[in-house]
């Protein structure tokens, strides 16, 4: 059995792996870094490899399978029957942090997740190169919300961290959904791809979202994300947060909130605080089938 890092798939053939795996390794659930032939010495035709002898393993039972502790027959098995399609789940890994503190960057918005909360308020603001920082107490971050829905969620205890996310299409249907670390549900033509420290969500040849993690600097990154949900889009491009084609504008006022809640959109509980709240914003054209 082979690891194929220099082997290529046509996307069409990648789903057909994926949606035959679970979205994830066959024996524990975990999203996967690449792909695994299971037949020695096969065949490949300018560097495409057999989809149908291809499996997805995390590295740790791909390092068992090869030291023998993982045998062929519970691979076999593995295959007959994935852990994701058995469980109805995919997992990725939590990731660690050296503390119980966490940075979040969402275009040139940064909020900070610190559970062992000592900050008094003349030290919550700073203002960085065009940068807002806002500091929350506590181990839960909602740092965008759109009509009382969470797009987006950051959790840190113990000093592991995992995160909640759900992407949506123009007709707001559901694409993506993941709730603290555990893939609840994938669509047919969406793409999950761990490398390294970095989460890649593709539809088609589309790419929708890139986090990134930097785990010396303790920091969660969205390189690029693309929200949407009833009209509103929050689009994180080349540094920048767009909602619905506006830079968003936060006032040093609003960053002077300590609370678990970031940037609400439309409806929110009326006691619910926030960062900042956009009310009434002007939708996009919503697409019907």
């Amino acid at each position: 059995m082979e690891q194929m890092p220099g082997a290529y798939f046509r996307t069409t053939d990648q789903r057909k792996i994926a949606k035959r795996c679970g979205h994830g390794c066959v024996i524990c659930g975990q999203l996967i870094t690449g792909y695994y032939h299971t037949r020695e010495n096969a065949g490949t035709r300018y560097g495409r490899v057999e989809a149908a002898a291809t499996v997805l393993l995390c590295t740790q039972h791909w390092r068992q399978l090869r030291a023998g502790i993982l045998t062929q027959k519970q691979l076999e098995a593995a295959i007959n029957a994935p852990y994701n399609l058995q469980k109805s789940k995919a997992v990725i890994k939590p990731l660690t942090a050296a503390t119980n503190s966490l940075s979040v960057t969402l275009g040139h918005i940064m909020f900070y997740v610190n559970y062992d909360f000592t900050h008094t308020i003349e030290s919550i603001i700073h203002s960085v190169n065009n940068t807002s920082y806002t500091y929350n107490g506590g181990n839960n971050l909602y740092p965008l919300t759109v009509d009382e829905t969470k797009l987006l969620a950051i959790n840190i205890l113990d000093k592991r961290i995992s995160f909640s996310l759900m992407l949506y299409n123009d007709y707001n249907e559901l694409l993506l959904n993941l709730n603290r670390n555990i893939v609840n549900y994938v669509a047919d033509n969406i793409d999950c791809r761990i490398s390294g420290e970095t989460l890649t969500v593709t539809q088609a040849d589309t790419e929708l979202l890139q986090l990134q993690y930097n785990k010396e600097e303790a920091g969660l990154t969205f390189n690029h994300a693309h929200f949407q949900l009833n009209g509103v889009q929050c689009v994180v491009s080349d540094g920048i947060l767009l909602v619905n084609g506006a830079q968003l504008s936060v006032t040093t006022e609003e960053l002077c909130k300590p609370t678990p809640f970031g940037i609400v959109i439309g409806a929110k509980q009326e006691f619910t605080p926030c960062v900042t709240h956009l009310e009434k914003i002007s939708r996009v054209h919503t697409a019907t089938i």
